[in-house]
């Protein structure tokens, strides 16, 4: 009888938490989609070219994606996430800006294709989840970064 009595008493607990109490993770693709919608960016699901999830944003006027990591052979369970937004300038840039960057920078690393164009990078790992406020901290601290990003390549 207790321990019907708790777990009846749990049960409504967890279902009484408020909506952002909620966990994120990469093992759920559409929840993240949610979550980014609930905060007013637009997302759309694609998949990468092996198959695994990827969501396609935009942030400060420029498209980025969510590439997701860590994933099974069936291309769910993914553990980790990375942001990732690239430019395409006229003459590209040098690996000194972009390790000048990555010196000076807490969030997003810089990398360059074969075209020296920059690529502004973001990982995060979600294993176990992390709240919508978490969630909603990373995708405003993304925004800025890549405000700023644009700003030092001079997009």
């Amino acid at each position: 009888m207790l321990l019907r009595t708790t777990a009846t008493a749990l049960a409504l607990l967890l279902m009484s938490l408020p909506a952002s109490a909620q966990s994120i993770n990469a093992s759920d693709p559409e929840g993240m989609i949610a979550a980014l919608q609930n905060i007013g960016y637009k997302a759309t699901m694609d998949s990468a070219d092996d198959g695994d999830p990827m969501i396609r944003s935009m942030a400060d006027g420029t498209n980025f994606r969510i590439w997701f990591y860590g994933c099974d052979d069936a291309n769910s369970n993914c553990t980790g996430l990375n942001f990732s937004a690239g430019f395409d300038l006229d003459k590209g840039t040098t690996l000194e800006k972009m390790n000048e960057w990555n010196n000076n920078q807490l969030l997003g690393y810089a990398t360059l294709d074969d075209e020296n164009d920059p690529f502004l990078n973001h990982f995060v790992v979600t294993n176990g989840g992390i709240s919508a406020e978490a969630f909603q901290s990373i995708i405003e601290r993304w925004d800025r970064a890549i405000a700023d990003f644009k700003a030092e390549i001079n997009f």
